[in-house]
């Protein structure tokens, strides 16, 4: 057990962390992907690689053998016209993702956009190539088929990348397919060329997402859960049950989680 955060003079430590998110629902035995901001939390108690190895391990611990942990390293790379190295090339969206993906058994997918770091049982399912970021066999679908549990720690409702998925399975207008290119060089150190389809907004429409709108949506039908933790929110959301509640917004009226 290790202080982790302090907010309001008050010290949490990684077991509270643990006993919150075990007590929305999440088992062993669940693929669980989670998104992170922990600045909003409060002063951070440790130094950077102890603080994210106690987060790391917290995780694991609620996972442990028959789970299977997830967590995004987002490069963005073909969108910037860069060559996506799966060794080297740096995760945009938080601390945790970067520590996580050189943790040893770890496997980072083959998506030069929006690749993932996996850990665990189910590990062998992302271990493919990707054509798209968002659509079949990707790792939302993969998500997806496994009821997977999607985990927002301190970083609000915009994390919710998982939506995406559900908005090209329900053919929004707003958005639309389009193609990037470039070179992948894969833990080998293997050069290839690859192509790959990206569910992306319609700039002339210029959709903004009402998040707060579909939380609140997910959270009255059951499909997410929100606890507070020191100074911030976590919420939980079941993969398939978010699928079917915004699914079924969508077919009504596309628009209907745009601002």
């Amino acid at each position: 057990m290790i202080d982790i955060f302090e907010y309001n003079g008050i010290k949490f430590n990684n077991k509270e962390l643990k006993d919150v998110i075990l007590e929305c629902g999440i088992s062993s035995a669940d693929m669980v992907c989670v998104h992170s901001d922990f600045t909003k939390f409060g002063k951070i108690l440790q130094s950077k690689d102890i603080f994210l190895q106690a987060i790391q391990d917290t995780l694991l611990s609620i996972i442990k053998q028959d789970g299977t942990l997830i967590i995004p390293t987002f490069t963005y790379s073909f969108c910037n016209s860069e060559i996506y190295n799966k060794k080297i090339s740096t995760c945009k969206v938080g601390a945790l993702g970067e520590y996580f993906r050189f943790k040893k058994g770890v496997y980072r997918t083959n998506d030069p956009i929006f690749s993932h770091a996996i850990f665990g049982r189910k590990i062998d399912e992302f271990k493919h190539d990707f054509t798209q970021c968002f659509g079949k066999n990707s790792a939302f679908d993969v998500m997806y088929k496994n009821n997977a549990k999607i985990v927002l720690l301190g970083c609000g409702k915009k994390a919710f990348s998982y939506a995406m998925f559900i908005e090209q399975a329900h053919c929004v207008s707003y958005r639309y397919l389009k193609k990037f290119s470039g070179v992948m060089i894969d833990e080998m150190g293997i050069s290839s060329k690859k192509d790959i389809w990206y569910f992306v907004r319609n700039l002339d429409i210029n959709p903004i997402p009402d998040t707060t709108k579909r939380m609140n949506v997910l959270m009255q039908s059951g499909a997410a859960k929100k606890v507070k933790f020191a100074g911030s929110d976590i919420y939980i959301i079941d993969a398939k049950a978010a699928y079917e509640t915004i699914g079924e917004k969508l077919k009504k009226d596309d628009r209907y989680f745009l601002k």
